[in-house]
C-alpha cells in the first residue's frame, strides 16, 4: 500500500502537472528533504526525483533518501531489478506478493 505522500506524488504526475524533475516545484522540498539542492551542482537531487517518478526509487518510509548511508546488497539487486522492469527487461515487481521497500 503506497503512502500518502505517495499517492500525492502519483497524483501529480499522472496529471501532468510537474516540473522537469517530475515534482512539482513546490513539492519537491518535501521529498527526499536530506537530499541537497546544490549537491552535484543540483544534479543529484534531479536524477534521484526522476528515478523515484519511474518507480525505480522508493527512499524510505520516513520520506528520506539517507544519500550517505551505504546501499546493502538486497537494496542493490532491488534496486537493479527495478530499473530493469522500467525499460521492460523483466516483469515489475507485485510489491503486495514482495513487500520489501528499499529498506
Amino acid at each position: 500500500m503506497e503512502d500518502l505522500q505517495k499517492k500525492k506524488w502519483r497524483i501529480a504526475i499522472d496529471s501532468g502537472a510537474v516540473g522537469p524533475s517530475g515534482v512539482k516545484e513546490d513539492e519537491a522540498d518535501a521529498l527526499f528533504p536530506d537530499i541537497p539542492a546544490d549537491l552535484w551542482g543540483g544534479t543529484a537531487r534531479s536524477m534521484t526525483l526522476r528515478l523515484a517518478e519511474l518507480g525505480v526509487l522508493s527512499g524510505y518510509e520516513d520520506g528520506t533518501f539517507r544519500p550517505q548511508q551505504p546501499l546493502s546488497r538486497i537494496e542493490g539487486v532491488s534496486l537493479v531489478y527495478r530499473a530493469l522492469a522500467v525499460l521492460g527487461k523483466v516483469a515489475g515487481v507485485d510489491h503486495g506478493k514482495h513487500p520489501h521497500h528499499d529498506r
